[in-house]
């Protein structure tokens, strides 16, 4: 059979090639945000008839039995190793949870994707209890029967092939995952014709969230428990993976969970927008994150020891780990928001938890506030993360010349227009230094 270039399987791929990927794009040139825990192979884990490595970190210290685990997979042209750039292995040793990293082959793939759409048309992979997805179950069982490891706190995220995978992983186990985490992903089944998977990253198939969600309801037929909370992110500038694939993901698995696709609560993390999507008894079941400015990566907040910056890991200032790791439930116990509370940046890694006006308390951020006399302001969030300070509503600002000063009215809403000058100044700033991949 004649294939096709291996490159249209290679989302996050930055040429058509079969080439090895250079040093630069494993992201090799520096090493990731290391835990104190220790990272290794696991040579045997049932039957892999995917044929894929498992590699684990464990925490230090070691947890208890009963722990979480996340099993956090790579994009194309990375590896299990390069993954941890992505800040995990710091968050599991803060709050004590298992991290499996699956790794793909070269002889599976020759850049290394996830075979989200099958192997050159053939859909063993998208088949419960076939082919990779047989692969990374076996890696949970293992988890399950040598640590452990809670089998109800099972968790999947990844990035772009990764996550396409996280995806393909929630509807072919929805009784296996509780919760999963898509950065840059692709709808679940969007192909399983080896020469539409371009189609599916760019410009990306717009179909109805029933279409969608019939898919997800055939990958397991008489399923009738609890599906995955989905946790979705995307950068708003991504050339690679069409942003539209966000939007049909939360499509997808809204008509899954039968709900609507209008969002039940938005807010800003930094310069970005966080959407949320609740069941009919309230529970947030789908977030949403959509990265300002940001082009196609894993989301990370160097500054403040969330990951570190590589090929396809982007500073964004919020760590998409942590966030995610609230989301699942397990950083405070919250499953309702992804939201969380950080150390001295948006969603950072670290920190106590504060709220305020109903909103979590993410240092930096401003929600709005009543004054005492009348008219609306913003008060904000400390950057301990401990609280919201008081509503800003000063009346009066002075205007000074060679007659002095003297106090002046002054609206009390007009920080909102500074906030969105300054909104702006930010976005320009970080794109300037941003890498573009």
């Amino acid at each position: 059979m004649n294939k096709l270039p291996l490159c249209l399987l290679a989302i996050g791929a930055t040429a058509c090639s079969g080439n090895a990927p250079s040093e630069e794009h494993t992201g090799r040139a520096r090493m990731p945000m290391e835990g104190a825990g220790t990272f290794e192979e696991v040579p045997s884990f049932g039957s892999n008839p995917g044929g894929l490595k498992m590699y684990l970190y464990t925490p230090s210290p070691q947890p208890a039995a009963g722990a979480p685990v996340v099993l956090a997979m790579h994009a194309c042209t990375h590896d299990a190793a390069t993954y941890r750039y992505a800040g995990w292995d710091t968050i599991a040793d803060q709050y004590g949870f298992y991290v499996v990293y699956p790794e793909q082959q070269a002889g599976n793939n020759a850049l290394k994707c996830f075979n989200w759409a099958g192997e050159y048309s053939d859909p063993t992979n998208l088949k419960r209890g076939e082919g990779e997805n047989q692969s990374i179950k076996e890696m949970v069982d293992t988890m399950i029967a040598t640590y452990g490891v809670d089998a109800t706190r099972v968790f999947a995220m990844g990035h772009s092939a990764g996550g396409a995978q996280t995806a393909l992983l929630m509807a072919t186990w929805p009784d296996v995952f509780a919760a999963g985490g898509v950065i840059a992903g692709i709808p679940f089944h969007c192909t399983t014709q080896y020469a539409e998977v371009t189609t599916c990253l760019n410009p990306g198939k717009n179909l109805t969230p029933d279409q969608w969600g019939e898919f997800v309801r055939q990958a397991y037929v008489g399923y009738t428990g609890p599906y995955p909370r989905l946790s979705v992110w995307h950068g708003d500038a991504d050339t690679l993976v069409n942003p539209l694939n966000q939007s049909e993901l939360i499509e997808q698995w809204a008509n899954v969970h039968g709900i609507d696709t209008t969002p039940d609560a938005t807010d800003a993390v930094g310069m970005h927008t966080h959407e949320q999507y609740h069941d009919g008894n309230g529970n947030t079941v789908i977030e949403s994150y959509r990265i300002a400015g940001a082009a196609h990566g894993t989301f990370i907040d160097d500054e403040q020891g969330c990951g570190a910056e590589g090929a396809y890991f982007l500073d964004a200032d919020i760590c998409a780990a942590w966030n995610m790791a609230t989301f699942f439930g397990i950083t405070d116990g919250t499953t309702t928001s992804g939201s969380g509370p950080g150390s001295t940046g948006a969603g950072g890694p670290n920190g106590s938890n504060g709220a305020g006006a109903g909103e979590a308390c993410v240092p930096g951020r401003e929600v709005i506030c009543a004054c005492p006399e009348g008219g609306e302001s913003f008060k904000t969030c400390a950057a301990d993360g401990s609280g919201y300070g008081a509503c800003d509503c000063g009346t009066a600002e002075e205007t000074c010349g060679t007659g002095g000063c003297t106090a002046a009215p002054r609206p009390v809403n007009s920080r909102a227009w500074l906030l969105v000058a300054c909104m702006a100044l930010a976005i320009t700033a970080r794109r300037k230094r941003r890498p573009q991949n």
